[in-house]
Formats: C-alpha cells, sequence, structure tokens
C-alpha cells in the first residue's frame, strides 16, 4: 500500500479533492514546487469565513504545514525515484558501453599480436626454404653407384674367377684321378708282388721322381698361368699316368705345395674376413646414423604438424573472438532497449559495428594468410618428403653397394683359394679403393655433422616459438575466463534490474487501479450534475487509455523478453555448431596426414559453414535492429501521449477545483446576501454546536 492509499481511507473524499490534486506522470520536483502556491491558493478550509479568504487568500497555518510536509515527502520521494532511476541508467549504459569498448580494444591489441606472430613464422618458414635451396644448389659430392674402371674391374675380376674356379676344379678332379689310382695300383702291387717295393731301387726312383717333380712343377706352373697350358698338363699326366706308375714321393711334394698354396689362400681369407668385418661396422654405423637421420625428419615433421596445429588454433581463437562480438552485439542491443539516450549508443553500436566488420575483414586477411602457410607447409612437407625418397635411395645405394662389395669379397674369396702371389697387385688395388671409400664415407660424415646442427638450431628455434605460443595462450584463456565472469555479472544484473522494474511497474499500475476506484467512488458522488458527469466520463476514458498503453507497453517487453529467450536459443544452437566443427578439427587431426585434396575439402566446408552463420548472423541483427528502431519510435510515440494525457489530466483537475471553488464561493455569497451576513457553513457549525 502507498501513502495515497493510506489518505483515502483514513480521510474524506472533499479533502481528498481539496489537499492532494493528482500529480502529472511526467512532472519533476522543480514543477511541483512552482506550483505549490497555486494549490496553497486553491485549496480551501471549511472552518474560514469569506472575507478571511478574500482578504488572505490562503489556508490556516496548520492546514499550510500539513500540505507543505506533504509536499516535501513527495518531493523527497520523487528525488529519491529519480537518483535510484539515474542509478540504474547508469549502471544500465555506461559501464556496458565502456566494457565493450575495453573489449574492443583487446581484441585489436590481439590481433595485432596475432600478426606479429604470423609475420615471424612466416620469415622462420622462408629461411627454412632459403637454407633448403641452398641445399639444393649445392652440388652432391656423393658416389652414385659404380664408375665405368670399376665396373671394367669387376668383369676382368669375375673372369678371372671364373677361370680359377675351372682351374681348381680340374685339379681337384685330377687330384682325385691319380689318388684313386695310385691306391689301386698298391694295392694291386702289394697283393702280386710283395717284396718288389723292398727290392726298388734308391737310384732309380730318385732319379725318375725328381725328373717327374720338375715336370709336374713345370705344368702345375704353366697351368696357373693359361687354361690352354693347364689342359695340356692334364692330358700328359693323364697319358703318363697311363704309361709309368706313379709315384708316392711325387705325389707328396704336390700335396705339400698345394698345402701350402691353400695355407696361403687361407691367410689372405683371413685378412679380407677381417676387412670385411671392419667394413661390415662402417655400413653399420652408416645405417645407424641413417636412422638417426630419418628420426630427426620425423620430428621435424612432427615439429610442422605441431605448428599446423598452432595455426588451427589461432583460427578457433579468431572465431572465438568473432563470437564474442556477436555477444557483445546482442548486449548492445539490450542496452538499446533498457536505455533512455538511444541516439548516442545506436552511435556507438555503429562504431562497434564498423569495428567488428574490419576486425571481420582482418580475421578474412588472417585466414587467407593462414592458408598460404598451410600451402607453403604443404611444399615444405613434399620437398622433404623428395628429401627423404633421396636418402633414401642413397641408403639404397649404398646398401647395394655393400652387397655389391660383400659379393665381391665372396667372389674373391673363392679366388683367393687358388690365387698365388700374383694376386698382391690387385689387393693393393682393392685397398687402394677401399681408402677412396673411407674417404668418402668421412666427408659423408662431415655433411652429415653439420646437417644435424643446423636441424638441432631449427628444433631449439622452433621450441623456444612454441614455448611463447603455449604462455601467450595460457594468459589469453585466463583472460577470456574473467571476461566471461564479468558478462555473467553483467547478465544477472541486467535480469535483476529487469525484476525490479517489472515489480515498480506493478505497484504503479497498482497505484493507477487504486487512483481509478477512487475516482470512480468520486464520481459516483458527483453525480448531480451533467458537467461533472461528462469530466468523470473523460477522465474514464483517459485512464482506459492509459490503462491500454501500460498494458501494450507490459506486452512489448513480454516480447522483448521472448526475444531475449530466442536469441539465447541461437546463442547455444550457434555453440553446438562451433563444438560441431571442431569435433570434426580433432577428427581430421587425429586421422593423420591428409593429402592436400582433403585438407582443402575440410577448409572449404569450413569456410562454407562460417560463411552461412555469418550470413545468419546478419540476417538475425538487421530484423533486431529494425524490430529495435520500431520499438524506439513506439516508446517514443507513448512517452509524449503519456505527457499529454497527465498534462491533459492536471489541467482538467485544476479546472474542476477552481469550478468547485467558485461555485461555494457564489452559493456563500448568495446566501449571506439572503440571510444578511452569515455564510451557510457558519449557520451549519451553529447548528451543529447547538446540538
Amino acid at each position: 500500500m502507498s501513502r495515497f492509499d493510506d489518505d483515502m481511507s483514513t480521510t474524506n473524499v472533499s479533502l481528498i479533492e481539496d489537499l492532494h490534486t493528482s500529480r502529472p506522470f511526467s512532472a519533476s520536483p522543480l514543477s511541483l514546487k512552482n506550483k505549490k502556491p497555486e494549490l496553497e491558493d486553491i485549496a480551501e478550509s471549511p472552518t474560514l469565513k469569506p472575507k478571511d479568504y478574500v482578504r488572505n487568500g490562503s489556508l490556516a497555518l496548520k492546514h499550510q504545514e500539513n500540505t507543505l510536509d506533504g509536499l516535501k515527502k513527495e518531493n523527497f520521494d520523487l528525488r529519491l525515484s529519480l537518483y535510484f532511476y539515474e542509478q540504474r541508467f547508469n549502471d544500465m549504459s555506461s559501464d556496458n558501453i565502456d566494457n565493450a569498448l575495453k573489449e574492443n580494444v583487446n581484441l585489436k591489441v590481439t590481433i595485432q599480436t596475432l600478426t606479429q606472430e604470423l609475420k615471424k613464422y612466416k620469415k622462420i618458414i622462408l629461411d627454412l626454404n632459403k637454407g633448403l635451396d641452398i641445399l639444393k644448389n649445392q652440388p652432391c659430392t656423393k658416389q652414385h653407384g659404380m664408375t665405368e674402371e670399376e665396373r671394367e674391374e669387376l668383369e676382368r675380376l669375375k673372369a678371372d674367377a671364373e677361370q680359377f674356379h675351372d682351374e681348381n676344379d680340374n685339379l681337384s678332379r685330377l687330384l682325385a684321378n691319380v689318388t684313386s689310382e695310385n691306391v689301386k695300383l698298391r694295392s694291386a702291387v702289394r697283393s702280386k708282388h710283395p717284396g718288389a717295393l723292398t727290392d726298388f731301387s734308391p737310384s732309380n726312383s730318385t732319379s725318375s721322381s725328381s725328373d717327374e717333380y720338375q715336370d709336374l712343377s713345370r705344368k702345375y706352373r704353366q697351368a696357373k698361368l693359361k687354361i690352354e697350358e693347364q689342359q695340356r698338363m692334364m692330358q700328359q699326366s693323364n697319358r703318363y699316368n697311363n704309361n709309368n706308375p706313379p709315384d708316392d714321393h711325387l705325389l707328396k711334394s704336390l700335396l705339400t705345395d698345394r698345402d701350402a698354396v691353400i695355407a696361403k689362400n687361407t691367410k689372405l681369407n683371413r685378412q679380407l674376413e677381417n676387412e670385411l668385418q671392419l667394413e661390415k661396422e662402417r655400413n653399420d654405423n652408416l645405417v645407424q646414423e641413417l636412422q638417426e637421420k630419418k628420426k630427426q625428419i620425423h620430428s621435424l615433421k612432427l615439429e610442422l604438424d605441431q605448428f599446423n596445429r598452432n595455426l588451427q588454433d589461432t583460427k578457433q581463437q579468431l572465431r572465438n573472438k568473432a563470437n564474442e562480438c556477436d555477444q557483445l552485439l546482442e548486449e548492445n542491443e539490450d542496452l538499446r532497449v533498457n536505455n533512455e539516450n538511444m541516439g548516442t549508443l545506436i552511435e556507438t553500436v555503429r562504431q562497434c559495428e564498423d569495428e567488428n566488420e574490419e576486425l571481420l575483414n582482418e580475421i578474412q586477411d588472417r585466414e587467407q594468410e593462414i592458408e598460404a602457410l598451410e600451402a607453403e607447409v604443404v611444399k615444405l612437407l613434399s620437398h622433404l618428403e623428395k628429401k627423404e625418397n633421396e636418402r633414401g635411395r642413397d641408403s639404397q645405394q649404398s646398401d647395394e653397394r655393400i652387397i655389391q662389395l660383400e659379393e665381391e669379397i665372396e667372389i674373391l674369396k673363392n679366388e683367393l683359394k687358388s690365387v698365388n702371389e700374383s694376386h698382391d697387385n690387385d689387393i693393393e688395388a682393392f685397398e687402394e679403393h677401399v681408402a677412396k671409400t673411407q674417404q668418402e664415407l668421412n666427408k659423408k660424415d662431415q655433411e652429415n655433422q653439420s646437417l644435424s646442427l643446423e636441424i638441432e638450431e631449427t628444433k631449439r628455434e622452433c621450441e623456444e616459438l612454441l614455448e611463447k605460443q603455449y604462455n601467450e595462450l595460457i594468459v589469453t584463456i585466463r583472460d577470456r575466463e574473467v571476461r566471461m565472469a564479468t558478462l555473467e555479472g553483467n547478465f544477472e544484473q541486467k535480469t535483476d534490474t529487469m525484476q525490479r522494474e517489472r515489480e515498480l511497474l506493478q505497484e504503479e499500475m497498482d497505484e493507477l487501479q487504486e487512483k481509478y476506484r477512487a475516482l470512480q467512488g468520486q464520481q459516483e458522488r458527483n453525480q448531480s450534475t451533467n458537467s461533472d458527469s461528462e469530466y468523470s466520463q473523460a477522465l474514464e476514458a483517459s485512464l482506459k487509455e492509459a490503462k491500454r498503453e501500460h498494458r501494450k507497453a507490459s506486452e512489448q517487453l513480454l516480447k522483448q523478453t521472448e526475444q531475449v529467450r530466442l536469441l539465447k536459443q541461437k546463442l547455444i544452437a550457434s555453440t553446438q555448431e562451433n563444438e560441431c566443427l571442431l569435433a570434426l578439427l580433432d577428427e581430421n587431426k587425429k586421422s593423420g596426414h591428409p593429402d592436400k585434396a582433403s585438407k582443402q575439402t575440410v577448409l572449404t566446408k569450413l569456410n562454407h559453414a562460417l560463411r552461412k552463420e555469418m550470413d545468419e548472423r546478419e540476417t538475425e541483427f538487421e530484423l533486431q535492429k529494425k524490430k529495435l528502431q520500431e520499438q524506439v519510435e513506439i516508446n517514443h510515440q507513448l512517452r509524449k501521449q503519456l505527457e499529454r494525457r497527465g498534462t491533459m489530466l492536471t489541467n482538467s483537475l485544476l479546472a474542476r477545483d477552481s469550478l468547485k471553488e467558485q461555485g461555494e464561493f457564489m452559493e456563500n455569497i448568495l446566501y449571506e446576501q439572503a440571510t444578511g451576513g452569515h455564510s451557510l457553513r457558519d449557520r451549519t457549525d451553529s447548528a451543529m454546536s447547538s446540538f
């Protein structure tokens, strides 16, 4: 219950009409203060005489004090309400606009930092491209395959090996035949002539054995030089064996010579095996170094993938900032509804829209730069794959070379079984070739060390950049959390203020209804004259119009709350779409390294979805803007109508009071003239006192 309800419940209706005139809706404390003397002149006490009324023209001191106290209370209440309204207005408009401007400034600063980071990454990629171009232009000091001399030498060695194989096979067959024939002959001689061996003269045996040994040694030397001489020697030996029985001493000498040759060959084989083992160890070291290089290349690929992920994170940050800008636009639209200075807010929102458009253009430029960077990264990956293929081919060639060397060594092992001192020159040539290969391997080791140092430097720089970017991302995430908390607090404040405003409007509606009831009661009492009935009908019509306008305002408020709810639903839907897009990006990242076509398809899908969402946001923004302008115009018209109705009501009430006072004054004058100096009220007072 308000103060007006208390007065109406305890006082008379006539006193309410005299003391408490209706206050216009748009009246200020200064206007009420200026109208205070008029109210004092209009109000009339029933105890005053007409002469005192004409002479003084004011109320009694007690009633003046009461009216002054009431007006002071009303003035104080109005000032308090104005203070609270101003405080709400400041809370609802200026702080949020400042926050929005600060947010825009922070977004610009973050965009500048992101551009600087992109420039740094571009510079790094350009430096890497320059380094790769330098490596391309440098001549390759590696030996690719065998030279013509080495091939000729290999063919010659193969031919010699085949010849030696044939010689060894023939000699082994010859020795086997000779030994078998000797065994047969000895067994036959022992069975037939048991004393023949003892009676055999030593002179004949020594002479024949020496001659045969010389012939066989000469034939053996000739067989080593040429295949034809070996064949001829085998034929002579076969003829000799068929004509003459063999000698054991000659066979022993042949066996000893063969054992000496075999021992020498085994010694050479051991030396070659040791050298082969050393070569294998060197080759194993080279294979390990190649594996380390492959691991380093894999780590570089992982770093490039990390850079791609960082680029995707920057894209997501830009999308989040665009979403924050959209949220700020929605908050500015909500502020427009509750703000009285709509013109300034519209200008600030337009500035924010222009800034957001500039930010969107910058975001599109950043996306183009990011796409260019992705293309450069793809080029780098392809170039690295080419380098890996070249290194793989080099490693394959080296493995083939190793296999060829092993085959050559095996061929040489087989050859050295029957090779004599004449093969020392070949061994020296092979040692020279090994020395050359050792020099080449040393050069390759130096080149690999230089490349490993360069790769370590680039890796260290990339790690520093990644740490810096990670720290900056942590800072931005914390700032965003703080901003989200502030935005949630502002939203709660707005909801609280809207609820309080609804309650105040409901209280004002209740007060208006009570006033309307009081006026209806007053109208029922004042139905004596036609003028009063017409005036009451006019008041009733005006009150009905005021009720209708108030109902319209409440409906508009409900519509605005419904629009806020719809905007919240759209925001939730947009967040869900963003989460779906993020899930798609995560799936693409988890699926591995897709090719360029799949990346382009994914990027086109994402760009299409973002453009569609931006178009929908623009259409919604335009619709909300039009609705807001229409609501602003409607509110302005309603305010004007309320002001006009308020002034009309105040003027009509003042005219009614003045007419009533004039009627009473004329009645008093007429009655005084008729009764001879006493007014009607004095007579009634005297009559009441007599009772």
